[in-house]
């Protein structure tokens, strides 16, 4: 069986403070988008995880320690081959790893048979990283604490993405860009409420200002990126959005056309580009 695994970009993403645990508390407005991986599975003796192309280390894949941890909920022996098969850039703010895993956990308690209540396959996916719970609702949805806390929200207008995916330069990239934080980059999650509250009401996220406390971050971290954010800006004549801790850039349109236009434009600046749309549900299991 397989299921597609979708990307994600963050329409809001405000950091309110450190927690005692040492994470960061947050609040953001997370959409699920058509750019996928494709992640299969079969029955076989032991698990064995696979990606193509391959990753540059194995040992990063999430989906491993997905199916180890449902594994050993399991009530008997089980095996499986995994494959993964790779579209989402890596380490771009997208989410592809952690939708990987989510997906991997939705098929496996399918083939397996173990038949987890949403809670338990919940609490297993926050185990794997703070935004793999997310992807076991997908849609529209706002994130609370540290990305365990999930809340479906209605889906906003129909939109279109093009999005810029410049190479990531480091390891560990996110965690650098939260400690490049200061107490004056925290704010309350009123604007993200507040753009949940528009949305709800039928407004476009293409018309509306998306806030992401990585912006100066993200500006300082990635060499030459603020230049490289202003000329697409230029090139498709709307602001560029960060995703998650970036590097990954999208713009928003309405229509497919000017889409597909804009993604044009982008790639004429040697940038690896994706056209995308937003999507409203899980990814069937086929």
């Amino acid at each position: 069986m397989r299921a597609r695994a979708y990307a994600k970009v963050n329409l809001s993403l405000e950091v309110l403070g450190r927690r005692e645990d040492g994470y960061h508390e947050i609040v953001s407005i997370v959409q699920t988008i058509s750019l996928h991986d494709l992640v299969e599975c079969r029955p076989a003796q032991g698990i064995d995880v696979q990606t193509s192309p391959p990753l540059v280390d194995p040992a990063e894949n999430l989906v491993t320690r997905a199916a180890e941890l449902l594994a050993a909920v399991a009530d008997r022996s089980v095996g499986a081959d995994v494959l993964i098969r790779k579209r989402i850039p890596l380490a771009a703010g997208l989410g592809g790893g952690s939708s990987d895993a989510a997906t991997a956990l939705r098929l496996l308690d399918r083939l397996w048979a173990t038949d987890l209540p949403p809670d338990a396959l919940a609490r297993l996916a926050g185990r794997l990283g703070s935004d793999v719970p997310l992807f076991l609702i997908g849609g529209t949805v706002l994130i609370r604490g540290r990305g365990e806390q999930v809340e479906p929200l209605v889906a906003p207008a129909p939109f279109w993405l093009a999005l810029a995916c410049p190479p990531a330069p480091q390891a560990d990239k996110t965690r650098a860009l939260y400690s490049a934080l200061e107490p004056a980059d925290w704010t309350d999650g009123r604007r993200t409420l507040q753009l949940a509250d528009r949305l709800a009401a039928g407004a476009s996220p293409v018309d509306v200002p998306l806030p992401n406390a990585f912006d100066p971050a993200a500006d300082d971290a990635y060499p030459g990126f603020r230049d490289l954010r202003r000329r697409l800006a230029v090139a498709v004549g709307r602001p560029l959005h960060l995703t998650g801790a970036g590097p990954s850039l999208f713009a928003l349109f309405e229509t497919r056309s000017a889409a597909t236009a804009a993604v044009r434009q982008m790639a004429q600046l040697g940038v690896p580009c994706h056209l995308a749309r937003r999507v409203r549900q899980l990814p069937i299991i086929r």
